[in-house]
């Protein structure tokens, strides 16, 4: 988990505060645990900025910007890259990702805010159409497994990330 830090125009590398131009506001929106999350509002639009450091969570923010890449082919509702900025401080390796902001509301908060039945029901079901929409496109040829199957690539990171790093896993369970 990172020490969470309210991203700031001058914490940007000097290609993302040119891309962003005068900004308007930041938003904080709920963090996660491996970056750092903030909703530019610019003259060029809104854009969503994360950030991570450390190698670990560097590492997974290029998958997520890899895997977003290829998404973008698909037809998914995919938010457009616009920067990828990997940096070297001390050794320590950052990233920085700019993307659109598209608007919504995470499921958990619209189920806790309705409390007529039916229309909880509701929200699961478009979620569930949702979900089964996903689950029917095809793979982007990017993203499929190399040589080995794709269980024994998890397990492989999932020990690499037991030997290297604080983890809730136990030498039990990864066994």
């Amino acid at each position: 988990m990172i020490q969470h830090t309210s991203l700031t125009p001058e914490m940007f590398p000097q290609v993302l505060y040119a891309f962003f131009g005068t900004i308007r506001d930041i938003t904080y929106p709920t963090q996660g645990w491996t970056s750092n999350v903030a909703v530019i509002d610019c003259a060029r639009g809104k854009f969503v900025i994360k950030q991570s450091h450390g190698e670990q969570y560097s590492a997974w923010l290029a998958q997520e910007y890899k895997v977003l890449q290829a998404l973008s082919s698909t037809s998914l509702p995919i938010p457009h890259l616009h920067q990828f900025v990997q940096q070297y401080s001390s050794d320590t390796p950052a990233c920085w990702l700019v993307m659109d902001y598209l608007p919504g509301e995470s499921l958990r908060s619209l189920l806790m805010d309705e409390a007529d039945q039916t229309n909880r029901q509701s929200l699961l079901r478009e979620f569930g159409c949702t979900l089964a929409t996903i689950h029917k496109q095809a793979a982007p040829p990017d993203l499929l497994p190399g040589q080995k199957p794709w269980v024994e690539d998890m397990l492989e990171r999932a020990h690499y990330y037991f030997m290297h790093y604080q983890t809730e896993g136990s030498s039990e369970l990864l066994a």
